[in-house]
């Protein structure tokens, strides 16, 4: 743990080892043992292999708890996505505004 402000709440506390985008956003990239690669265009940064998504240290335990519901949520919607691709390969969206969705777009 680290301590420092809380990006949520804002408030001085212990913070977690948060992930930048929520982990179900790199489930697309892992290999067969659920790793990913991370790339860089700077010629002195290397290929590095990653276990779990970008992390850094952004909310307490209480607001990373809260965030983990909404997450949950909108990945169980977001990984039907493919369901509703048109002939030509195109996606159809439609926004379903309700207290979980807009507090979930709020906090990404």
């Amino acid at each position: 743990m680290k301590f420092g402000s809380c990006r949520l709440c804002l408030v001085e506390k212990d913070l977690a080892h948060s992930h930048i985008f929520p982990e179900f956003f790199y489930e697309p990239t892992y290999d067969d043992t659920n790793r990913f690669v991370s790339l860089s265009t700077h010629p002195r940064h290397k290929p590095k292999l990653f276990e779990k998504g970008l992390r850094e240290h952004l909310l307490c335990e209480k607001c990373e708890a809260q965030f983990c519901r909404y997450e949950s949520y909108a990945a169980s919607i977001l990984r039907k996505a493919g369901d509703f691709r048109t002939s030509d390969n195109r996606f159809v969206v439609s926004l379903i505004l309700n207290t979980r969705a807009s507090n979930f777009s709020a906090c990404h």
